[in-house]
């Protein structure tokens, strides 16, 4: 038993030997690597490699492709508003009233048309007639736009009809057969929230009418 405890001494003081040379070599090694360091010129970052780096070298810099990119989006983009402009005029001139002479101006120069907006459920029409004699009326009609956006001159249709609302006749009445000449040249339509007012006289042969119907449209 002696024989064990001597051995289990001895084996104990030569692991303590063992760590303690062990923690002189590591603390020389730290200091040689301490000097070592001091000796040498601090690295710059840029200088520093990155793993990415050391293996496939550093990526070459092509500073006039990315002028090249940023010019060729601003044109695509020039040129993506140009047809959006284009392709959707008359929504954006119905949308905002306000932008119509530009456009009009646009259209002017890149050769396209401009038309006036078109909604006959906005349209409402008043009328009335008067017989001079027995071939010859006089009709009176009111037109009034109800939208916020001006918008083209409607034709008119004129149906006569009997006692008991057979027709007998019909007429189209074109913008330029009912327009005062000098509104209908000025191309403005009928101003948003206004009325227009307009009278003619009919010669009637051939037919007897007892009502008359009045209605509008856009062919």
């Amino acid at each position: 038993m002696s024989e064990v405890f001597s051995k289990l001494g001895i084996e104990t003081k030569i692991d303590q030997i063992e760590a303690e040379f062990n923690a002189e070599a590591k603390v020389a090694r730290t200091e040689a690597l301490k000097k070592k360091l001091a000796a040498e010129p601090p690295a710059k970052e840029q200088d520093l490699p990155s793993q990415f780096d050391a293996a496939y070298g550093k990526p070459a810099v092509h500073t006039h492709r990315y002028r090249y990119w940023t010019v060729a989006a601003c044109v695509l983009g020039i040129i993506l508003v140009f047809q959006s402009v284009f392709l959707f005029r008359n929504h954006i001139a119905r949308s905002f009233p306000g932008m119509r002479p530009s456009l009009v101006s646009f259209c002017e120069t890149f050769g396209c048309t401009m038309p006036l907006p078109r909604d006959a459920s906005k349209l409402k029409i008043t009328y009335g007639f008067n017989q001079r004699d027995e071939h010859h009326y006089v009709l009176y009609a009111t037109v009034t736009n109800n939208a916020d956006f001006a918008q083209d001159w409607p034709s008119l249709e004129l149906t006569l009809l009997n006692f008991i609302e057979q027709p007998l006749s019909r007429r189209i009445f074109a913008p330029a057969d009912w327009v005062l000449p000098e509104k209908f040249a000025q191309g403005n339509g009928i101003a948003p929230r206004s009325s227009v007012s307009a009278h003619l006289e009919l010669e009637v042969t051939g037919v007897a009418p007892s009502k008359f119907d009045l209605t509008h449209f856009y062919p």
